[in-house]
């Protein structure tokens, strides 16, 4: 059969088109002008960015290791637990570089950036808790150069290695080693609430904006300078509200030595210490031979306490018995005492809890204490079991576990059940196996 039979005369225009359809649209495709968006640099390959110019800019400009370690001390000054800024915070502040340079943080970037400026506005946009450490204040008076780069890993095996940058070349050594000079450590700090926590975070403070943006950290790591439970400090007359804190902060910036509070020295004659005051409970001090941060970079010690209890339980009369409507068992998460050293010497944090009555409250609570660590949000378990006293012959028992959320690298420290006759006048000491011990006191 001939073409002119299969497709008529009318019909051979759009055979031909037919034919060279796929040809064009090959074409149309080759030609087009279309160019997928390129995708934007994770924050840690920012954070890799921000740590080679900062290495290479302070190998260029002798100056400016001892101006980033200014800024880091302003923010100690100011009731700050750590040495160390909020780089989105302090990238406009002026900077003496040289004898005869002053620059910014956001102009020295940029120009080591051959001038673009997109690391910067990608830190003001999404990285609002980066910070710049510095380590060994006070142990030397040199600086290495070294801008390292602490990525939240849990470290556990000594032949693991963190990386450093040493003018704008990568290097790494093992965990094991501690430079005896000062370095600066590139981090998410450890005081630093993220956006996505604020508004379940109670105990918080704004410390700054970025833009229109607040920048929060956990209250309780800025001294509070009116607060009822500080302590005053040496000679110098200065109050701060940790002891510890106290010592640190007097010894480095103010010239003098501090001191721990004394002890108390009244006593109780009953036989529950419990009996001789009538206030709320609340864990008056503890310290430590562990404070979990055991590697160069991380930093200072952070604890907090959870409390499991019963408080007001609520106890009705049914068909003739006491019962108790619920759980009975409740619970809370504390603040977290930061700047927490090591060499086992006090910290008073004051974290108030119940008062605790003998008559509608649990014999005992429980209190455990953790190491916290920046990290995604994990649940765990605690449980109580005890017995309540609804009048003083009958008593009714209670227990159940209560679920708290808590951070997925934070170090469990041990835990102790306190009784309702331990000392509470006598410098009592609870020991929760895990190197920390704590005593309580009652409010007048």
């Amino acid at each position: 059969m001939k073409l002119n039979e299969l497709f008529p005369k009318q019909n051979k225009r759009w055979f031909y088109f037919l034919l060279m359809l796929p040809l064009l649209v090959f074409s149309c495709e080759e030609k087009s002008d279309y160019v997928p968006e390129k995708e934007l640099p994770s924050i840690e390959q920012d954070r890799h960015t921000i740590a080679k110019n900062l290495s290479g800019l302070i190998a260029e400009y002798e100056g400016l290791q001892t101006e980033l370690q200014q800024l880091a001390i302003e923010m100690a000054k100011k009731g700050y637990y750590e040495l160390e800024f909020f780089v989105a915070l302090e990238l406009d502040k002026t900077l003496k570089v040289t004898e005869n340079k002053t620059a910014t943080l956001r102009e020295l970037i940029t120009l080591a950036n051959d001038g673009d400026a997109s690391v910067i506005q990608r830190i003001e946009e999404r990285d609002h808790g980066l910070s710049l450490m510095l380590q060994n204040f006070g142990n030397s008076d040199a600086f290495s150069g070294r801008i390292y780069i602490d990525e939240g890993q849990e470290y556990l095996d000594e032949n693991e290695s963190i990386q450093f940058y040493l003018d704008e070349d990568v290097q790494a050594h093992s965990i094991a080693y501690n430079p005896k000079e000062k370095v600066f450590i590139l981090r998410t700090s450890e005081a630093y609430i993220p956006q996505t926590e604020v508004s379940t975070t109670p105990e918080k403070v704004s410390i700054s904006k970025v833009g229109e943006t607040d920048v929060y950290i956990h209250s309780g790591l800025m001294i509070n300078f009116n607060s009822t439970l500080r302590t005053y400090c040496c000679d110098c007359g200065v109050s701060f509200a940790n002891a510890g804190l106290c010592e640190w902060y007097c010894a480095t910036f103010y010239g003098c030595t501090g001191s721990a509070p004394p002890t108390d020295p009244n006593a109780c004659n009953e036989p529950c210490d419990r009996y001789c005051k009538d206030g709320k409970d609340f864990i008056w001090r503890f310290r430590t031979t562990n404070d979990y941060d055991n590697l160069f970079w991380q930093g200072k010690g952070e604890f907090y306490p959870i409390i499991v209890w019963s408080d007001d339980a609520n106890i009705s009369y049914v068909n003739g018995e006491y019962v108790i409507v619920g759980d009975g068992i409740g619970g809370v998460k504390k603040g977290i005492t930061f700047n927490v050293s090591n060499d086992n010497s006090w910290f008073t944090p004051s974290y108030e809890l119940i008062t605790w009555d003998e008559i509608g409250d649990g014999d005992r609570m429980k209190i455990a204490w953790y190491e916290h660590d920046n990290s995604p949000i994990k649940s765990i378990k605690l449980g109580l079991e005890a017995k309540i006293k609804v009048t003083p012959l009958i008593e009714l028992e209670v227990g159940r576990d209560i679920t708290f959320n808590i951070d997925s690298g934070d170090d469990s420290v041990g835990e102790s059940i306190v009784e309702y006759c331990d000392g509470l006048l006598s410098n009592y000491t609870h020991d929760t196996g895990g190197g920390l011990t704590f005593q309580m006191k009652k409010h007048d």
